[in-house]
């Protein structure tokens, strides 16, 4: 009788540590060998993975120690769309510094205004107007009483490459555009309504309090109907001298009047610099505002801003330089520009996601409106391209790319299966 109990005992200690071992295989995770790091898989995971075979897309998810935990096809280049804003918006804020302050230097030659700037994406017409109340005064101290031009330099090639220190007190800084973006601008548009002969600028998302027509614009924009309008401006004949348009405009209230040209050939004799502008907002600020409202105009200018300080000899486009900086910090992206604008602006998921871990000290700079978390988008809707990275509740760091045209809605349930628990 005792050895057929102790029988028993053991085939029923067997057979539970069987079902032990078997239960644990099966809530064990599976170990996929990837190029580099094993990646971890378990339910939640595969659902995801199952979309992305479905659209053909593209995945990578960091752990919150910035281990790569999850993969599919990381390593395969492809377009950004804005998500490339994170990666310029860091290249910004590293090279220029989170409090620098944008300027535009003003200076005199005989009876006229020589403009010079730093490509400043904010200029509102608030701006402008500070810096025309400040301008007036430094001209009275002067005794001047009469300007006769606004020269607007239009690139670096009016004085090489540099302004030595006879002009500016910094050898280092590179000079190249006055800015020629619309005052209360995105993406190179203007908001307004007319109603008979009268029209009024209405506000822009990033602008600021005051809005200024000046007459050339409202001349040009006199055309249209009565109506509401959101035009874009690129064909305005004025759009290069917009900026000294709106600043002569502010200037005659204060007693000064002059006619305003665009200037980018030879260096004129006897320049004496007046006044430095700093813009009030700091690049940081002006960062949160690009990737808030994804705003292509600033974040191109803040990356040539930046590639500029780099000594770039390039004046369109700053991928280049992005690319090479993200290059020195063992990132590998294939930039074109500072926005993501052009399909050209391409890296892995995994490449993303180590962007995204060096972004990690400015991650409240990425917007929490549109999902909760901090996060950026980016949308080609006409060359079907959907994408997403930020960061998850429990830290995790992902990105993720769709070739889909209108894929928002799809984007947003991929990133409610992400947010499970896929540890």
């Amino acid at each position: 009788m005792f050895q057929v109990l102790t029988v028993a005992i053991f085939l029923l200690f067997t057979s539970l540590s069987f079902a032990t071992s078997k239960s644990s295989k099966t809530n064990e995770k599976i170990i996929v060998e990837t190029s580099d790091e094993d990646v971890f898989k378990n339910e939640n995971w595969q659902n995801f993975v199952t979309n992305l075979k479905k659209y053909k897309g593209t995945a990578c998810v960091f752990s919150p120690d910035e281990k790569l935990v999850h993969g599919y096809s990381e390593e395969q280049e492809v377009p950004l769309a804005s998500v490339t804003k994170v990666a310029t918006a860091y290249f910004a804020l590293e090279t220029l510094g989170e409090n620098y302050k944008p300027k535009t230097y003003i200076h005199l030659e005989n009876n006229n205004l020589v403009i010079l700037g730093e490509f400043d994406p904010y200029l509102t017409s608030d701006e402008i107007s500070l810096m025309a109340d400040t301008l007036s005064k430094v001209l009275t101290s002067l005794y001047f009483v009469k300007i006769d031009t606004i020269k607007i330099i239009q690139n670096q090639t009016y004085y090489g490459n540099k302004l030595r220190e006879s002009l500016v007190p910094n050898d280092d800084l590179v000079y190249y555009n006055a800015l020629s973006q619309p005052v209360q601008t995105n993406f190179n548009t203007v908001r307004f309504y007319k109603r008979g002969k009268n029209i009024a600028l209405m506000q822009t998302k990033d602008g600021g309090e005051s809005v200024v027509l000046d007459k050339e614009l409202a001349s040009y924009l006199s055309r249209y109907g009565r109506g509401s309008y959101n035009i874009n401006l690129n064909s305005y004949p004025r759009i290069k001298v917009h900026f000294g348009d709106v600043l002569n405009t502010f200037l005659a209230q204060k007693g000064f009047k002059a006619v305003v040209v665009s200037e980018s050939k030879v260096r004129p004799a006897n320049l004496n610099l007046v006044l430095t502008y700093e813009n009030s907002k700091t690049i940081r600020e002006m960062c949160a505002l690009l990737l808030e409202t994804s705003n292509n105009v600033a974040a191109n200018s803040i990356g040539l801003m930046a590639a500029f300080r780099n000594g770039t000899d390039e004046i369109t486009f700053p991928g280049k330089k992005i690319s090479e900086f993200w290059g020195k910090n063992d990132v590998s992206v294939n930039l074109f520009d500072g926005s993501g604008i052009a399909m050209e602006n391409k890296a892995s998921a995994k490449s993303v996601c180590q962007i995204l871990t060096h972004f990690k000290k400015y991650k409240d700079l990425l917007s929490t409106n549109h999902f909760g978390i901090p996060a950026k988008t980016g949308t080609l809707a006409s060359d079907g391209v959907i994408t997403l990275a930020g960061f998850l509740p429990d830290g995790e760091i992902f990105f993720f790319y769709l070739p889909q045209r209108f894929g928002s809605r799809l984007r947003r349930n991929m990133l409610g299966i992400l947010r499970r628990n896929i540890k």
